[in-house]
């Protein structure tokens, strides 16, 4: 019985305090870390803010189709948009260094009924006027630097539903 007291007390000394002291490091020390830490951003904004009006956002109906008329009484919302293959971080951080907005909404307190051409295929478009902005984004990641440069549209207050025809 001795034996088995003194083989419990070997695996503990041997398996048990190693992996509990691993488990204590101290959070942010990167000493032995191969892969560590996270790229950051530098946002410089070359020109802006332009305002360009009625840009097309996104389609409010789904399907093309022959009608007379569109009403609509929902709630409208335009998005910031970065080009150029913004990634989520780039996006983020001119949103953020730049201060600007992510999205501006209009609700229709009354249905409006907007006419359309019943001869041809349509939907339904929300528009909107953006400032506009050209910007220049370093990355920097373990020291190695990368640049890129977008067109950030902020969403304004504006907002336009058209009818889009289609071609």
């Amino acid at each position: 019985m001795k034996n088995l007291h003194l083989f419990f007390l070997f695996f503990i000394l041997v398996f048990i305090s190693p992996i509990s002291s691993l488990a204590q490091k101290p959070q942010g020390d990167d000493s032995d870390c191969i892969v560590c830490g996270e790229a950051t951003y530098k946002v410089t904004k070359i020109s802006g803010p332009s305002l360009v009006t009625e840009k097309f956002q996104t389609y409010l109906t789904s399907a093309w189709a022959y009608s007379d008329r569109y009403v609509w009484s929902e709630t409208t919302t335009t998005t910031l948009q970065i080009t150029g293959g913004a990634t989520f971080d780039i996006t983020e951080a001119i949103k953020n260094q730049l201060n600007l907005s992510w999205s501006k909404s209009k609700s229709y307190s009354v249905a409006i009924q907007i006419p359309a051409d019943k001869n041809k295929y349509s939907k339904l478009g929300l528009f909107g006027d953006f400032n506009k902005y050209y910007v220049k984004v370093v990355k920097d990641k373990f020291g190695q630097e990368t640049t890129s440069h977008h067109d950030a549209y902020e969403p304004t207050s504006t907002h336009y539903l058209k009818v889009v025809y289609k071609n």
